[in-house]
């Protein structure tokens, strides 16, 4: 191959890889805008607020009964959440563990 072939073999590799990158920085994925998905967001505090290894319930709800106790607990407010991650996080746990 040329040195010619090879500038320009080079040339369009570096576009192929730099196009993938440009690509997803564009794509909006980054940030916390107001278009997130709800159930994300729930799983999010989930893991952060409830299943973390200090919180109430370390390594996650594991039976019925637990789902039931911390539901309780989020509406009562024994767990401390906001209002908007209490609604986030119990349209999460409904939905992963199959109620209503």
């Amino acid at each position: 191959m040329t040195f010619l072939g090879k500038v320009s073999m080079g040339v369009a590799s570096a576009a192929l890889f730099a196009l993938p990158v440009s690509m997803a920085h564009a794509s909006g994925s980054i940030g916390g805008g107001a278009n997130q998905n709800p159930l994300r967001v729930g799983q999010g505090i989930y893991v952060k607020k409830i299943a973390c290894k200090s919180c109430a319930y370390p390594g996650g709800l594991k039976s019925p009964q637990a789902v039931s106790e911390a539901l309780g607990k989020i509406s009562s407010g024994a767990i401390a959440l906001s209002d908007s991650e209490r609604k986030a996080v119990t349209a999460y746990i409904n939905k992963r563990f199959k109620r209503k």
